[in-house]
């Protein structure tokens, strides 16, 4: 079965196990391939030898092993990558692999040899030479070729998508529109015009970020409005309310006020839970129409839940003034909220304190230096697992330096940064290039890929499940606290963590 991978940047989080390699679609379309085919949720041979794999019974993995030995000996693509799927299930890499490039070579023009012809799209980084590539492989690998059964034709939809962004990056904007509107899955319509936004934004193109989204956004609506949505209509109408605060804040850059008033009302309506995001964004837009008192309630909310970054703090600086007709009482106002937040905090982490032995593990640095967790017995360890390709793991990172060197002077205190899923051979230069070029003075260890099984080893003996996530380790080895993803407020970051690694250390 298919399964749409995502990396859900809005809340914070890449989400784990194989979704880790929806960062990009390069490796997305390497996840569509290798999970199991489209065909397998008619086949109830499937779903059974997956139970058997999952199962801890020796007569099961008996009773696989004759599966696994009748699905080799199958002349059809279908049975091999049921097979192939399975061996990289239960971490037998080796024979995985030797059977994909069996596949490859019997059906040179079948599911899997499309699915690895595709990564040289991804690779290429010059706009038009990716789409002489692009051109290349469907005429090799026709849609009209494979049936599309579960939205098999994403692949094509994926690739799309990157010459996009490729051409947006280059400044053709026509062409970056022409790739966006090839879309042949309905249901990720909104994703590439969404994407396409964003990268207008970054570009400071607003009219061209204005279109994409308003785009996006109108096809994530008919979606999130069906009545029995399937697991596609699901993923497309879960960015519905994120691409109204996306549209409704370029509007306002774009001083379109009262078109943006709407679409954030109606984004408040439907949030599920508070998004600091969206009561930035709504209280900006309330400021245009001078109800500061409105404004500052909004934001009053976001400082109390811990959750205001730095503009978000200026900001609400500002609408105290104009609540209050200056800046008298601020600083006492201000400690007082802050005072309540370290106390509701403290609470909170008092109740989630852990006591669990924390595995250990011998990892290389991106130096070549060999780091093992026992050998820092007796100092509070802060482990955090993050990828360079992971949005939320690189946004916690300027906080993450404020607490690096908030310890700096005491001995007492450690932090190893974990970079875990890599998705190519060369994640341990790009590991250290990233860190190099945005000066953070972090100890990085690769916890990279056993050539064996596949296998993240460190990452998966802590049972991580999406990141960035991070575990604070107290001197006895024993793991005291567990956070994963990251919100937005950089103050609170800090205070927070502070207090973990304080907490654990009594």
């Amino acid at each position: 079965m298919k399964t749409i991978l995502i990396c859900f940047a809005l809340a914070g989080i890449c989400s784990g196990a194989n979704a880790q390699t929806a960062a990009h679609h390069a490796t997305t379309a390497a996840a569509h391939r290798t999970s199991a085919p489209a065909q397998e949720q008619r086949d109830t041979l499937a779903p059974y030898a997956y139970g058997l794999a999952n199962s801890k019974d020796p007569l099961s993995r008996d009773t696989l092993r004759g599966i696994l030995d009748t699905l080799k000996a199958s002349a059809g693509e279908r049975h091999l990558q049921i097979a192939a799927n399975i061996y990289a299930f239960i971490k037998e890499k080796a024979t995985a692999d030797s059977l994909r490039k069996v596949i490859r070579e019997k059906f040179p023009l079948g599911d899997e040899a499309r699915g690895e012809a595709e990564q040289a799209i991804y690779n290429e980084k010059d706009p038009a030479q990716k789409e002489a590539l692009y051109k290349a492989w469907v005429a090799k690998f026709p849609p009209s070729r494979f049936p599309n059964i579960d939205h098999d034709h994403i692949v094509y939809d994926y690739a799309r998508m990157s010459l996009a962004n490729a051409f947006a990056e280059a400044g053709n904007d026509t062409k970056a529109l022409y790739w966006a509107g090839r879309c042949e899955e309905d249901f990720y319509f909104g994703n590439i015009y969404g994407g396409l936004g964003e990268h207008y934004v970054k570009l400071g193109k607003l009219h061209m970020a204005e279109t994409c989204t308003k785009k996006a956004l109108l096809s994530a609506q008919k979606y999130y409005e069906e009545k029995n949505p399937d697991n596609a209509a699901k993923f497309a109408g879960s960015g519905y309310p994120g691409l109204m605060t996306s549209y409704t804040d370029i509007l306002i850059k774009e001083k379109k006020y009262t078109e943006a008033l709407p679409w954030a009302k109606k984004a408040l309506a439907l949030q599920k839970e508070p998004s600091p995001r969206l009561a930035f964004v709504y209280s900006k837009l309330l400021m245009t129409r001078h109800r500061y008192t409105e404004a500052f309630h909004y934001m009053e909310g976001t400082l109390k839940a811990g959750q205001a970054n730095t503009e978000m703090i200026d900001t609400f600086k500002v609408l105290y003034v104009k609540v209050h007709g200056g800046l008298t009482g601020y600083d006492a106002y201000a400690d007082a909220i802050h005072k309540a937040f370290l106390q509701d905090m403290h609470n909170r982490l008092t109740k989630e304190k852990m006591d669990l032995p924390a595995p250990d593990f011998t990892l290389t640095d991106v130096n070549g230096k060999s780091v093992t967790l026992s050998d820092y017995k007796g100092k509070t360890v802060v482990l955090d697992f993050w990828a360079t390709w992971c949005t939320p793991c690189k946004a916690s990172f300027p906080s993450m330096k404020r607490v690096v060197e908030k310890y700096s002077a005491d001995t007492n205190v450690a932090f190893l940064f974990i970079h875990t899923w890599e998705h190519d051979t060369g994640a341990t230069a790009a590991a250290k290039t990233f860190i190099e070029q945005h000066q953070y003075p972090f100890e990085v260890l690769m916890d990279l890929k056993d050539p064996k099984d596949g296998a993240n080893k460190v990452v998966e003996s802590y049972k991580v499940s999406g990141i960035p996530t991070k575990f604070v380790v107290d001197g006895n080895g024993k793991i005291r606290f567990k956070f994963t993803g990251f919100d937005g407020g950089d103050d609170a970051a800090v205070e927070e963590v502070s207090a973990m690694i304080e907490m654990a250390r009594g």
